[in-house]
């Protein structure tokens, strides 16, 4: 296996310990979700899949700064809100930049074609 498709693995052996645990029983996934010594593990797992680096920690510093400072006086519910958005944005980002850039690479593949042509 090439690194992608054991960082693919990985992300999928995560993903479905995840979902085992919410569907055998949500409160003891509540539980789980609580512990930090679990997302520490975590976090470090995903961390060498990423290869996580002093930038990325700089970089999530600031976001972390900046969301306190942003959200210290809303109430819980909107906060938790405003949480669920940045995580679930950061993914969606993420994927739609990868479309764009699959889209600009097939867009100069066929530049370079008709250019070889010519």
């Amino acid at each position: 296996m090439n690194k992608d498709e054991l960082n693919k693995e990985a992300v999928k052996t995560t993903l479905a310990s995840i979902k085992i645990a919410w569907q055998t029983d949500p409160k003891l996934w509540r539980s789980l979700v609580l512990n930090k010594k679990f997302w520490e593990e975590v976090s470090h797992l995903l961390e060498a899949i990423a290869d996580w680096g002093e930038q990325d920690d700089a970089l999530l510093a600031k976001v972390v700064a900046r969301f306190k400072s942003e959200t210290a006086n809303l109430p819980l519910d909107i906060q938790v809100k405003k949480l669920a958005d940045l995580l679930l944005g950061g993914w969606k980002n993420t994927k739609m930049q990868a479309s764009l850039r699959q889209e600009l690479k097939e867009l100069t593949d066929r530049i370079n074609k008709k250019s070889a042509k010519s």
